[in-house]
């Protein structure tokens, strides 16, 4: 029987990872509670995110056998302390000026539903930025992109030009780790996604 994907979250990047993929798959959310305990560490914290959202996905429809679900989430910490989504140009700014010319760890946790068995992982990426002007972060604030980005930049678009090195997985700094999600599907679940991706199969559901 054909395995059902579905993604627990509405990014538009972690559905961008998953189209490039040529993955056939639906996009199911549930509201979740996003408070996290403060003395977790930063891989723990996004595992509990991740896991919170893959569980609440899968008991809105009922542990279906047969159906992957795909569960993540995605924190920036620099020097111990979280950056998440900044909201508003001030606080956008402070949080690039903190970021300029130094290094920081983005965390992603992967978790992965499929019928009552589940399994999660984190991954950490750790990101140079060369040193930003005064100018280049007023105008790439003025794009508006920085705002709903984790650590006000998005990697996968105009903040890219910040980044002078990289170091560990590009796609988990996205918001989903291509490489532990098809080992993690494969060796926990025994569903091999290579063979759905490769299959030249290019249709998403919406």
């Amino acid at each position: 029987m054909e395995t059902r994907l579905i993604l627990a979250s509405g990014s538009p990047r972690r559905k961008e990872i998953l189209r490039s993929l040529g993955l056939s798959f639906d996009i199911i959310t549930a509201e979740v509670d996003e408070e996290i305990d403060a003395g977790l560490n930063p891989g723990e914290a996004v595992l509990v995110l991740a896991e919170r959202k893959c569980l609440a996905v899968a008991k809105k429809l009922g542990f279906p056998e047969n159906t992957l679900i795909i569960a993540a989430d995605t924190l920036v910490f620099k020097d111990g302390k979280p950056f998440g989504k900044p909201g508003t140009a001030e606080r956008a700014e402070e949080m690039l000026r903190a970021l300029s010319g130094s290094t920081h760890s983005v965390f992603t946790g992967l978790s992965l539903c499929c019928g009552n068995v589940s399994s999660s992982g984190f991954t950490r990426t750790d990101i140079t930025f060369r040193n930003l002007s005064d100018d280049e972060i007023s105008h790439y604030i003025s794009t508006g992109e920085p705002l709903d980005k984790a650590g006000a930049y998005g990697i996968q678009g105009m903040g890219s030009v910040f980044v002078s090195s990289i170091s560990g997985d590009y796609h988990a700094t996205v918001g989903l780790s291509v490489c532990s999600l098809f080992t993690m599907s494969k060796s926990v679940f025994g569903i091999d996604l290579s063979l759905m991706s490769f299959s030249g199969n290019k249709h998403t559901k919406k």
